[in-house]
């Protein structure tokens, strides 16, 4: 059983990489609409992933082209509004970390570091580990 932090958190986490993969889907979409190809005739999983030797021309007219179509457009400006909330879900989930009985030299140590990529993925890593029903009340 999850409390409000961590279903908060778990949402957002989904709900960015759902408008993640509708990016990659749509990208694929366009690469095969566009019948992009690398020299050896393979396709590529994202423009960015052309064959190096391709000129610069090309490759900027081809995101110029998929940056200018409104669906690809919209969907980056979904991504863009769920890694924000997905950004505050973590603030919120890792409030919730802090918050739990812990040494003061230690939760002074975690608040100052909070920023730090290592020490955020680890707090949110802690704060799914913890069985939230034993936790009777927050420090």
């Amino acid at each position: 059983m999850m409390n409000a932090e961590q279903k908060a958190y778990a949402l957002a986490r989904a709900a960015y990489q759902l408008a993640k993969d509708e990016i990659k889907r749509y990208e694929q979409g366009f690469i095969e609409r566009e019948t992009i190809r690398n020299k050896d005739g393979s396709i590529p999983e994202h423009i960015w992933a052309l064959d190096t030797d391709f000129d610069e021309d090309y490759f900027d007219g081809l995101c110029d082209k998929l940056y200018a179509e409104e669906g690809f457009r919209a969907l980056c400006d979904a991504e863009t509004e769920a890694y924000k909330n997905l950004q505050a879900a973590e603030d919120k989930l890792i409030d919730f970390s802090l918050s739990l009985p812990m040494p003061a030299d230690v939760r002074k140590t975690l608040s100052e570091h909070r920023k730090d990529y290592k020490v955020r993925d680890r707090l949110i890593d802690l704060a799914f580990r913890l069985d939230t029903r034993t936790v009777k009340a927050r420090a």
